[in-house]
Formats: structure tokens, sequence, C-alpha cells
């Protein structure tokens, strides 16, 4: 009986290092601290996945636009304005995941879902916003006297830069640059964005690359671009500016209603 009563104790009792394999970290300290910091970091890590989502979300849907409907009427992407976008997107992603979590713990508690209201309304209006100024954009600049005329579409035929690429181009380039500066959550549960200066350097050269190619005084070549006519220039300017505070302005808005 002694024996089997010792068999018994030895294989309830709990041995070193248990606690280690059941949770995946563990804390020395008897104090409360690894429990904030623990919390901190959830919810950073919590508010930066949500971020990303919207942001893919909104990249995704402009340029699903961009290479089925205007695809149609002709217009597409060269190869070098496609890997600029693609290289800048990837780094600004990369400066996202790396923010950092405020010490001061909030007493406002981050949203859950995606699906949550907050975010769902942010997302559709956002991309009205982003339809409406590409569907005026592209009409602008595809009324343009100094547009060819273009009657019978090839779809196969192979890259030529036009005014209507170059409008279409700058505008949803300039639209996933917006996605970034406007969704990006920030405070009270990961650092602002003017603290993370990786990512405002990085999304403030991509815009002023952008509006320098609108105004002509980049060569267009750079980017598989033409000049734009004066008039065009201030439409398409225009609608960049209109567009990223309009986004700003209506995400901001969700904030404080939800």
């Amino acid at each position: 009986a002694t024996s089997l009563m010792d068999a018994l104790e030895d294989t309830t009792l709990v041995q070193l290092g248990d606690a280690s394999i059941a949770s995946p970290f563990t804390a020395k300290s008897d104090q409360i601290p690894p429990l904030l910091d623990l919390v901190r970091q959830g919810r950073c890590t919590l508010v930066t996945t949500l971020q990303m989502y919207m942001m893919l979300a909104l990249n995704c849907l402009v340029t699903a636009y961009s290479l089925s409907v205007l695809y149609v009427d002709g217009v597409r992407m060269g190869d070098t304005q496609m890997t600029v976008m693609g290289i800048c997107i990837a780094m600004c992603f990369f400066f996202i995941s790396r923010a950092k979590p405020v010490q001061e713990l909030s007493s406002e508690r981050p949203q859950s879902s995606i699906f949550a209201r907050r975010f769902l309304l942010s997302l559709l209006g956002q991309f009205a916003l982003h339809l409406s100024a590409l569907v005026f954009v592209h009409g602008a600049a595809a009324a343009h006297p100094t547009a060819p005329l273009v009657e019978n579409v090839d779809l196969d035929a192979p890259f030529e830069a036009g005014l209507v690429n170059t409008a279409v181009f700058l505008l949803s380039a300039n639209m996933q640059i917006a996605n970034f500066a406007v969704n990006y959550q920030g405070r009270p549960f990961m650092e602002g964005i003017t603290e993370n200066r990786p990512l405002v350097v990085a999304l403030g050269a991509c815009a002023a690359v952008l509006y320098l190619s609108a105004a002509n005084l980049i060569p267009p070549d750079l980017l598989e671009l033409v000049a734009l006519p004066n008039d065009l220039q201030l439409t398409v300017m225009g609608a960049m500016a209109a567009d990223a505070v309009g986004c700003l302005v209506w995400d901001r808005l969700m904030r404080l209603l939800f």
C-alpha cells in the first residue's frame, strides 16, 4: 500500500519546468509588472493585426478595380511601376510591424474583431471615396484633348505609357500610401505614427515622389509615365489630396462614433 501511494504521489507531483511547457511565457518575478507588460504587448499585437487587415483590404480593393475594370479599358501598369510600389508597400508593412507598445496602460479597450462596426463602416467609406476618385480621374484623363482616342482595345498589346495610365497610377499609388497613414491606429495602444520615424520617412518619401511626378518635376521615364498637361496636373493632384484628406476625416469620424 505504501509503495502504491508513493507511486501515485510521484505521478501527480508537478515537476520543475512543467509551467514553462504549459504556457508560452514565464516570469520569475512575484510582482505585477510582468502582467502589465503582457497586456501592453497583447494590445499592441491585436491593434497591429487589425490595422494590417484594414490596409490589406483597402489596397486589395483598389488594386482589384485597377486590374479588372480599368484593364478592360486598356489601363494597365508597367513593370517598373508595379515593382516600385511593391517595394514601397513591403517596406511600410515592415515598419508597421516594428511598432512598440506605449508604457501607459489605457483604460480604453481596443476593438477585438475586424468585423466591428467601426472597421466595417470605415472600410466601406474609404473604398467609396477611392472608387469615386478613380472613376473621376480616369474620366478626366480619357476625355482630355491630348489623350489618344482608342476604339478597339487590344488587351494583349505591350504596355505603353499614356495620360490615362499615368493619372490612374499616380492616384492609385497615392491611395495605397494614404491607407497606411490614415489607418495607422497609434495611441493609446501603440506608439503614434509620428513616433515611428522609419514609417514616417518612408511614407513621406513615397508621397513626395508621387506629387513631384504629378507636377512633372521628376523625369517621367523613371516610372514609365508621361508628362501631364497643366490642367490635368491640377486635376490629378487635387484628387490625390482630396482622397487622402477625405479618408482621414471619415476614419476619424468612425473612431469618434464607435
